[in-house]
C-alpha cells in the first residue's frame, strides 16, 4: 500500500510521514484513511462490472446536466 502511495503521491507522502507519532489522533487518521484506500483500491481492482469508456459517461452526464437546465428554467 505505502509502495503504491510513495510511487503515485511521493510528496504527499513525504509529508505523511513527517507527522510524530506523538499526535495519535493523526496517527490514527492516517491508519484508518490508508485502510479505507486500500479496501476502495482493492474493490476496484476486484470489480468485474463491464468497463464504460469516457465518451459513454460524459455523454450520460451531459443528458442530465442538460435535463436539470430545462428543469431550472421551467422553475424560473
Amino acid at each position: 500500500m505505502n509502495i503504491l502511495l510513495q510511487q503515485v503521491y511521493p510528496d504527499l507522502m513525504k509529508l505523511i510521514e513527517s507527522i510524530p507519532p506523538s499526535l495519535s489522533d493523526l496517527t490514527l487518521a492516517r491508519t484508518n484513511h490508508e485502510s479505507w484506500f486500500k479496501n476502495k483500491v482493492l474493490a476496484s481492482m476486484q470489480d468485474t462490472r463491464p468497463l464504460v469508456n469516457h465518451e459513454q459517461v460524459m455523454s450520460e452526464v451531459e443528458a442530465i446536466i442538460h435535463e436539470a437546465e430545462l428543469k431550472s428554467r421551467k422553475l424560473a
